[in-house]
């Protein structure tokens, strides 16, 4: 009840939250206040303000919410024993070919669970595990997750700034002015999404919602943008597309962290887990 008076801004509004009456909210939070012996409210300053005492120790607060959450779910897991599938939604961004590699060691280490994955965008990714729809989450580490997931770092991909062979760009090592003058095709999350843009250095922009329609555009010099290494290597063999050679960026300045995400309330069993693991294993191989 603490912290959802924190995010919804007021007991009033907790309550809506967690289907309880106001009264409820407030009295439960005053015998926690009376058991700890501080202050936790400013009832005077109104909307559920934290005193300086509550600031201190909401840290806490959630640490041990999140220690209840592991314990239950990891005994929901046990009592559940081995997963029938393993469901995984990652970022467009996170390479394809890790995927497949790491399909391929499932269906070795347990032929008879079946796989089902997603692919999303942004905080996309983020929705589809705290709904419930997805197992496990693969997304980058610019993402704003909640408390109520576990954040697991995996890696990186590298980003490559490309563009067309046509392209005024191509072929020059340009600055961010010059960057700025020409259009910069963007990934777009889902409407309402909160998380910035990346890398976003022109004010010039299209923005599209996959990555393969951002890729076609690049080739088809409508602009310039970043790729994922593993995504654009075939382009570049091809000569479809180029890398743009930025002195001001260096080798790896747009690099995008990778995490996987799991609710916390739920656990993991032993796929899940084997999931977390392999796909760390093979996002550290060179």
């Amino acid at each position: 009840m603490w912290v959802a008076v924190v995010h919804s801004g007021s007991f009033s509004a907790a309550g809506r939250r967690l289907g309880k009456v106001q009264s409820a909210i407030s009295q439960s939070v005053a015998t926690m206040e009376e058991a700890l012996g501080v202050t936790v409210f400013d009832r005077a300053a109104g909307r559920g303000q934290m005193t300086a005492q509550g600031e201190a120790l909401l840290p806490e607060v959630r640490v041990v919410l999140a220690s209840v959450a592991r314990l239950g779910g990891h005994a929901r897991a046990l009592e559940a024993g081995r997963e029938s599938e393993l469901s995984i939604v990652r970022d467009a961004v996170f390479p394809e070919t890790v995927l497949v590699e790491m399909a391929r060691l499932l269906a070795s280490q347990f032929p008879d669970v079946a796989l089902r994955t997603e692919t999303e965008v942004l905080e996309g990714v983020v929705r589809r595990v705290e709904s419930g729809a997805c197992r496990l989450g693969v997304t980058g580490a610019d993402v704003e997750v909640p408390d109520t997931l576990e954040r697991t770092h995996i890696g990186a991909v590298q980003m490559l700034p490309v563009v067309a062979p046509s392209h005024p760009l191509a072929g020059n090592a340009p600055s961010d002015a010059a960057l700025a003058e020409h259009v910069q095709i963007v990934l777009q999350g889902a409407a309402g999404g909160t998380n910035p843009d990346r890398a976003v250095l022109s004010p010039r922009t299209w923005r599209v919602g996959d990555l393969s329609t951002k890729a076609a555009m690049l080739r088809a010099g409508l602009g310039w943008g970043n790729l994922p290494a593993p995504t654009v290597a075939a382009d570049l063999d091809r000569g479809d597309l180029v890398r743009l050679r930025i002195d001001a960026w260096g080798e790896h300045a747009h690099d995008l962290g990778l995490s996987v995400i799991h609710r916390r309330d739920e656990g993991l069993g032993p796929v899940a887990a084997w999931g977390v693991q392999t796909l760390r294993t093979l996002c550290a191989r060179p």
